[in-house]
């Protein structure tokens, strides 16, 4: 969970500085946006797989689900 907090905060930072960088650096920032969101996707899927294949965590999901519904 640190390191999607950090790939998070490292997206924030990049969109943010998209919009003031020239035309230059544009195309190296969209690529590390675009690297760090399969980054953040793959380690959704990885804690996913770790909530399915432990019941504890998977019984703590679904209260949660219920509880946010």
């Amino acid at each position: 969970m640190t390191r999607r907090r950090q790939i998070i905060e490292m997206l924030t930072a990049e969109k943010n500085r998209l919009h003031s960088a020239r035309f230059a650096m544009k195309e190296r920032i969209e690529t590390h946006i675009t690297w760090l969101e399969k980054e953040l996707k793959d380690l959704d899927d990885e804690i996913s797989g770790f909530i399915q294949h432990s019941p504890i965590w998977k019984e703590k999901r679904n209260c949660l689900e219920v509880f946010l519904e």
